[in-house]
């Protein structure tokens, strides 16, 4: 939902200045810091250190909207550590976070995290084939078992 939202047309349009950082369980704000950096400009030094890559990021940033994507996060200290890198402009520049965890999406900021729904066995399998199957044929008989044991193990 957060790519969907990122790529769409209207918010490319509205957010001239768009940054998706992946987080993950394994967090290393250096990493973030840089990949979030790449995304706004032709930025190729890996020797800054956190505080100054947070300054730079802070200067790519100032008076533009913008929107950051931050995937995958595990930890509040990651909110902690990065937060000040991105200038209140009070121009509707915005900050979209993903969490598989409620207390740290929540901890976030101030909007209420969206929970989305599991996905329903017959979902489930419906994306898996079409992933699998890239939507252009049914799966074969012979592998039905297999992969409804595959689409059963993810949920």
């Amino acid at each position: 939902l957060a790519r969907k939202i990122y790529n769409s047309k209207k918010v490319k349009e509205k957010y001239p200045f768009r940054a998706w950082g992946y987080v993950s369980n394994e967090y290393r704000a250096k990493e973030l810091l840089l990949s979030l950096i790449r995304c706004l400009s032709t930025w190729k030094s890996n020797e800054e250190s956190e505080e100054e890559l947070k300054e730079h990021l802070r200067e790519c940033l100032n008076g533009k909207k913008y929107l950051i994507v931050l995937d995958d996060i595990w930890k509040t200290e990651v909110w902690d550590d990065v937060k000040g890198a991105f200038p209140d402009d009070n121009n509707g520049s915005r900050i979209l976070i993903t969490s598989r965890i409620g207390e740290v999406a929540a901890y976030m900021g101030t909007m209420p995290p969206y929970f989305l729904p599991f996905l329903t066995e017959e979902q489930s399998w419906e994306l898996f084939s079409k992933k699998v199957f890239r939507g252009e044929e049914d799966c074969p008989p012979d592998l039905k078992d297999l992969g409804m044991s595959i689409v059963e193990s993810c949920s």
